[in-house]
């Protein structure tokens, strides 16, 4: 498995043409560039801070994620993508897809789900900064206090 940018043609995988053709009618104005793309910038984005959360994950190239993440992190934006087209009510099945992404991507986070080291890793630092500590340097000792 490799690390890959998620794609519309994935996207596709959990919502239908029609639902997102409605949803770029819906939230796209005259000029503006297509909001498909942002969305996929931003739920990548979501799912790589997971995956940064654990510092022995190693993150692949800026802007891609683990084969076996995609297909939730399609699931997750499937809802953000449904609820704003109008008239349109996001399913059962759909919002339990979600909370199932959600609870997976926590499990990426909590070391409680694998995923693959990518071909190709990136510089990025990223986990929590551990602590380190250094002795005192007294500059008064006990036998300095004599007469005090």
């Amino acid at each position: 498995m490799a690390w890959r940018a998620a794609t519309e043609d994935d996207l596709l995988a959990s919502i239908s043409n029609a639902e997102l053709e409605a949803y770029r009618a819906a939230v796209t104005k005259p000029g503006q560039t297509d909001p498909v793309t942002r969305k996929l910038a931003d739920v990548t984005n979501m799912v790589r801070g997971y995956i940064a959360a654990n510092a022995d994950n190693v993150l692949g190239l800026d802007g891609t994620l683990p084969d076996k993440l995609i297909g939730p992190a399609m699931d997750y934006l499937a809802v953000d993508v449904i609820k704003r087209i109008p008239r349109r009510e996001v399913s059962q099945e759909r919002s339990d897809a979600r909370k199932a992404a959600i609870r997976l991507f926590r499990d990426v986070a909590d070391d409680k789900f694998a995923i693959e080291e990518p071909e190709e890793p990136t510089d990025e630092q990223h986990g929590a900064p551990s602590p380190s500590f250094e002795g005192r340097d007294r500059v008064f000792k006990r036998t300095d206090q004599d007469g005090i």
